[in-house]
């Protein structure tokens, strides 16, 4: 009751500061974008025990790693905590001092985020430039037609291409800490089990977990590229024929 009443009149910060510990969990989501990060954001944040922020990297604004590492993981917490981190973030500098400080932390244990369809994940990436509707919350649905976008074929294979090599240079990176495999489309199709793991990986109790997000391209492939038949084309024969396949 004492606990309660203390924070229904503090903010975060200061609940922390008064009955946090200095030993706790933390954690970093590592992936790139349309990868379902934001929605993997929001079930950590369901449970009581984790706090998740978003991309506190992807700009910085002039401001010093540090500070904005020491904003995240403060000297004491209540909470598991943790933030979400792209492989090509920060973009605004060439500031890299973020990787090296987590990598010379082995305490923080890293969630790769990864999606088996990347196709799925540049065409994403695309529509998402173009209508400027990164998450749907399901009041901000776009039609179909308005969604079409023509593909740059060369252009996406270098983005698998890159997207490649971050996934391995993650792996080398961060071969020392623990670290957990997450994809997508387990998100989607088995959330429970899912989720389950990475509680369990995170050392907290299961809980079922929601949203009020919604999948923002439910159509398929061949719907929402105009150049479908030469996509098609390139990619049958391809190591990512898969892709293809709804």
């Amino acid at each position: 009751m004492i606990k309660k009443l203390i924070k229904s009149l503090l903010n975060h910060h200061l609940y922390d500061t008064i009955l946090g510990k200095k030993e706790y969990g933390k954690f970093v989501v590592i992936s790139r974008s349309r990868t379902g990060s934001n929605l993997l954001v929001s079930f950590l944040n369901n449970h009581r025990k984790i706090r998740a922020f978003g991309e506190k990297f992807v700009y910085l604004h002039n401001r010093d790693t540090n500070s904005i590492y020491n904003e995240i993981f403060r000297k004491k917490s209540t909470k598991i905590t943790g933030f979400k981190l792209f492989y090509y973030h920060p973009l605004d500098s060439d500031d890299r001092s973020i990787w090296e400080l987590l990598k010379n932390d082995q305490s923080i244990k890293i969630i790769h985020l990864r999606r088996r369809n990347a196709l799925r994940a540049y065409l994403s990436q695309k529509i998402a430039q173009n209508t400027k509707v990164w998450v749907n919350s399901g009041d901000n649905n776009v039609a179909t037609d308005t969604k079409k976008v023509h593909l740059d074929i060369d252009e996406m294979f270098n983005d698998f291409e890159d997207t490649n090599n971050d996934i391995n240079q993650t792996k080398s990176t961060f071969d020392k800490h623990q670290m957990i495999e997450v994809f997508y489309e387990d998100l989607i199709q088995d959330r429970i089990e899912t989720m389950n793991r990475i509680f369990d990986f995170l050392n907290v109790s299961r809980i079922q977990v929601k949203t009020t997000m919604k999948k923002q391209n439910p159509e398929k492939i061949k719907d929402l590229v105009i150049n479908y038949d030469a996509l098609k084309e390139r990619l049958i024969n391809s190591e990512y024929s898969f892709m293809l396949e709804e």
